[in-house]
């Protein structure tokens, strides 16, 4: 049963019940079909909002200064969020990027 819930097919409802949920869209693809989730969210009908936003200032670790081609002592940003559509989380994702306001 926690794992129908878990997957958004049930609703258990403390002294109420157990209820089926109804078939809704789902915003799902492969790797096969690289599309940013707003624009599967656009093809599907959907609406997409962003929950739990957090933008802060980091050093840049020897791992991320080298993906990033800047020294250790630099600053990056990053930016992680939860993408919902109808109150219930898509994806989480975290973006860490140079810090242009130096």
């Amino acid at each position: 049963m926690r794992s129908f819930e878990t997957q958004g097919l049930i609703r258990r409802r403390q002294g109420a019940g157990t209820f089926v949920v109804g078939q809704v869209p789902v915003i799902d693809a492969g790797l096969e079909l690289l599309e940013s989730l707003d624009t599967m969210a656009e093809r599907l009908g959907l609406e997409i909002s962003v929950t739990d936003l957090h933008v802060e200032s980091i050093p840049a670790e020897k791992e991320y200064a080298t993906v990033l081609n800047v020294s250790p002592s630099s600053k990056l940003t990053r930016v992680r969020r939860v993408m919902c559509e109808d109150r219930r989380p898509v994806a989480y994702l975290v973006d860490v990027l140079p810090d242009d306001s130096t």
